[in-house]
């Protein structure tokens, strides 16, 4: 009879923890401001971002793989574009579009915000340094004269020059990279090991998981 071959789990874990990135991940739940109408979350709703709220951060390790896509992928929808293979221990429950934050990593990114009546914008995503601000006209807001960073958010300083409630303009700031979780490769990895054991026990393996960037979710 054959020699059965099992799988070394400490092995997995021991990858992981000598080689895996270190991220956040937070669990995430849909929001029930969901209209039953047109079936989308409400745009305004305050609680929520795009119609998902997240809770739980836990700081994480994972393997990060084939984050580059194949060009017959993205001539199909470009579905793959920005996404990457995940692997993390399998004790972390990761669900779908769950959160996973790069805190060791930055990365540039801008988008079109529309001023609101407070002295404060929200971005899409936390803002580390805020690289240039451009308004109507073509107008460029200075630094520390115009605004400053305050928890993540664009704050228009008292007596500076900012766009008029409910004029775009747009921001480029650096943050975070974030991705959602796309698709389970492996949702659920079990064996059963024998080696050197009386009778088969079972083992809960590593899962694996696709992940997309964010902001192209």
């Amino acid at each position: 009879m054959a020699g059965r071959v099992d799988f070394r789990v400490g092995s997995f874990d021991e990858m992981i923890e000598k080689h895996g990135y270190f991220f956040t991940h937070y669990h995430a739940i849909q929001c029930p401001c969901l209209d039953s109408q047109t079936g989308h979350p409400d745009p305004n709703c305050l609680y929520c971002d795009r119609g998902w709220q997240y809770y739980g951060a836990e700081e994480i390790q994972g393997i990060m793989t084939s984050i580059t896509t194949e060009k017959q992928f993205m001539d199909t929808g470009g579905m793959l574009i920005g996404t990457m293979n995940l692997t993390v221990k399998a004790e972390v429950e990761l669900g779908y579009h769950d959160r996973i934050v790069n805190n060791k990593s930055v990365i540039a990114y801008s988008e079109l915000l529309t001023r609101g009546s407070g002295t404060q914008d929200t971005a899409r995503f936390a803002m580390l340094d805020i690289l240039r601000v451009v308004g109507p006209g073509g107008v460029v807001y200075a630094p520390v004269t115009d605004y400053v960073i305050s928890n993540g958010k664009i704050q228009w300083v008292t007596g500076g020059t900012s766009p008029v409630a409910g004029a775009y303009f747009s921001v480029a700031y650096r943050m975070h990279p974030s991705w959602g979780v796309l698709s389970h490769i492996h949702i659920v990895r079990d064996t059963h090991i024998k080696f050197r054991k009386p009778a088969p026990e079972h083992y809960r393996l590593p899962i694996q998981a696709v992940c997309k960037l964010e902001y192209l979710m």
